[in-house]
C-alpha cells in the first residue's frame, strides 16, 4: 500500500483514538471479535460516539449544497422512532454468534417496499444478536435513506447490534457499461475509463465524494444507534492495486475525522481485464463464492452467495442451490470469522435458471421483486439461525 493511503489510516487513527482505544472496546465486552478486525485501523466505542449532524452538512460545503446532504433525525425524533417502529419485538433471548444477515441492495427502491418490510420482519424474528445488512448507494436501486434510518432503529432494538454494510459503487453494471439499463453513478463508465478517470478527471473525483456524502448522514445515525458501520467502495470491483488506492484516498479524505467506519474490499479478479484481487492491510476482505468450487480467500471478513442463487426447498439444478447446501457456505463462514450476507436472485428482481441468472437488462424501477412467502420465510429464519 503506498504511502498516501497509509498516511490517510495514521491520520484517522490519531484523531479517532488510536488502537489502543478499539482494543479497550474489545476487552470491555463492547465489540465482538469480527467487529475488532473490521474496527481496527478506525477506532473507537460507538456508545462513545456522538457526531453532530451538523458537521455532516458543513463537511460537504465544498461540494455544495444537494438533497443527499440531509441531516439525520435529532435524539427526540430518534426515540419517538423507536417507539413506534420496535415495541412488537418478540424474542425472549438473542442468538449469539457471527454476524449473519441479508443482502438488501434493492431494498431501497420503491417497487421494493412490500418486500423489504418482510426481509426486515425476518432478521428481527431470526433473534441474532449480531444481524447484518446491505445496502447499495449509488443510486442503482434509488435511494431512501427513510428506510435506513427505520432499519437502523429495528435492527439495534432489544440488544441487537446491526452491521450495516455499504456498497458505494456498482461492480457488475459497471462491466455492461455499454448496455446497461442500471442508472447507478458510473455504470456507463467502461472499468478502463473509470480507473483513468480517477486520477486525472475532478468530475469523477467529486462524484465519488458526492456519493461518500450521500451516506454519511445514515452513518452517523446507525453510529449513534450502537451499529457498526462498514463500507465497500464498489460492489464486485473492476480495480487494480493502484486505482483502488486512489478511490479509497478520496473516499478517506471524505468521511469526517473520527467517523468509526471500517473499510473492505470485495475484489473481482476473473470478471473484467485488468482487474486484481489484492486487499490492502487494514481493509476487510469481501468474497462472492463462485460454483462449482464456492471456495473462499476472506478471514475476518464478509461472505455472501451473491450470484448464487438459492431455491426454497429445492435440491441443486444447475446454478441453483438447496438452502441446505447453501449451509455449508454460511458455517464455513462462521468457521472463518466471516459475517454472511444471504443473497436471492429473485428478491433483487432477477430471474434464475439451471443456465444461470437473467433479467439485468430491466431497469431497476420496473423489475417484479418477489415477495417471501411465508413459507419462505420461516425457512430464511431457521437458515439465519443455523437451525
Amino acid at each position: 500500500m503506498a504511502q498516501g493511503l497509509k498516511q490517510v489510516f495514521k491520520d484517522r487513527l490519531g484523531r479517532a483514538g488510536g488502537l489502543s482505544r478499539v482494543v479497550a472496546c474489545f476487552h470491555a465486552g463492547r465489540l465482538s471479535a469480527v467487529a475488532l478486525l473490521v474496527a481496527l485501523f478506525l477506532g473507537g466505542c460507538t456508545e462513545d460516539y456522538t457526531f453532530g449532524a451538523k458537521a455532516a452538512v458543513e463537511s460537504d460545503a465544498t461540494e455544495g449544497a444537494t438533497s443527499d446532504t440531509a441531516s439525520p433525525p435529532s435524539t427526540g425524533e430518534s426515540t419517538v422512532r423507536r417507539e413506534a417502529r420496535v415495541s412488537a419485538d418478540t424474542c425472549a433471548s438473542l442468538i449469539e454468534g457471527v454476524p449473519r444477515g441479508i443482502s438488501c441492495m434493492q431494498c431501497m427502491e420503491p417497487a421494493a417496499r412490500e418486500q423489504r418490510e418482510l426481509l426486515l420482519q425476518v432478521l428481527e424474528q431470526s433473534c441474532l444478536q449480531n444481524v447484518a445488512l446491505s445496502v447499495l448507494v449509488d443510486n442503482s436501486f434509488s435511494w431512501d435513506e427513510e428506510f435506513l434510518f427505520e432499519a437502523v432503529d429495528r435492527l439495534t432494538a432489544g440488544g441487537r447490534r446491526l452491521f450495516l454494510h455499504f456498497y458505494l459503487l456498482n461492480g457488475p453494471s459497471q462491466r455492461r457499461y455499454e448496455t446497461t439499463v442500471v442508472p447507478g453513478i458510473f455504470t456507463s463508465v467502461s472499468p478502463e475509463q473509470f480507473r483513468r478517470n480517477l486520477s486525472s478527471d475532478p468530475e469523477t473525483r467529486s462524484l465519488v465524494r458526492r456519493v461518500t456524502q450521500r451516506a454519511i448522514p445514515a452513518m452517523i445515525y446507525a453510529l449513534n444507534s450502537g451499529a457498526v458501520v462498514q463500507l465497500v467502495p464498489m460492489l464486485e470491483d473492476n480495480l487494480n492495486q493502484s486505482s483502488f488506492e486512489q478511490l479509497s484516498n478520496i473516499i478517506l479524505e471524505k468521511l469526517p475525522a473520527g467517523l468509526e467506519v471500517a473499510l473492505g474490499r470485495n475484489p473481482c479478479p476473473r470478471c473484467y481485464r485488468g482487474n486484481d484481487g489484492s486487499v490492502p492491510a487494514g481493509f476487510f476482505e469481501e468474497n462472492h463464492p463462485e460454483l462449482p468450487s464456492l471456495s473462499s480467500t476472506a478471514f475476518d471478513g464478509v461472505i455472501c452467495n451473491d450470484g448464487v442463487d438459492v431455491g426454497f426447498g429445492s435440491e441443486a439444478t444447475g446454478r441453483i442451490l438447496s438452502l441446505e447446501q447453501l449451509a455449508a457456505m454460511r458455517d464455513r463462514a462462521e468457521e472463518e470469522n466471516n459475517i454472511f450476507l444471504f443473497w436471492n436472485a429473485e428478491y433483487q428482481g432477477l430471474s434464475s435458471s439451471p443456465a444461470g441468472i437473467t433479467g439485468a437488462d430491466i431497469p431497476p424501477a420496473n423489475r417484479p421483486y418477489g415477495v417471501p412467502t411465508p413459507a419462505e420465510m420461516e425457512a430464511m429464519i431457521a437458515f439465519l439461525r443455523g437451525e
